[in-house]
């Protein structure tokens, strides 16, 4: 119910540090590099519609795009 997926894009995504963060069928945000660090930037939800994501989900996407992003934080 809560919980948040990794959505890659593609290499030329990662060497701009992003990747999509899901959950159900909506995006609820994306990563980007920035000052060499891999940060979230969470999206407004819709409408009315209160954004709720699992601490354990969520940490664990941001672990999965830390690892498919931090070979591309020299670049």
């Amino acid at each position: 119910m809560n919980e948040v997926r990794v959505v890659q894009l593609g290499p030329e995504a990662a060497d701009r540090g992003v990747v999509e963060l899901w959950q159900d069928h909506a995006r609820v945000g994306i990563t980007l590099i920035r000052d060499g660090e891999i940060v979230v930037e969470l999206e407004p939800a819709e409408g009315s519609r209160t954004l709720c994501l699992g601490a354990h989900s969520l940490a664990a996407a941001l672990h999965e795009a830390a690892t498919v992003l931090t070979p591309h934080l020299s670049s």
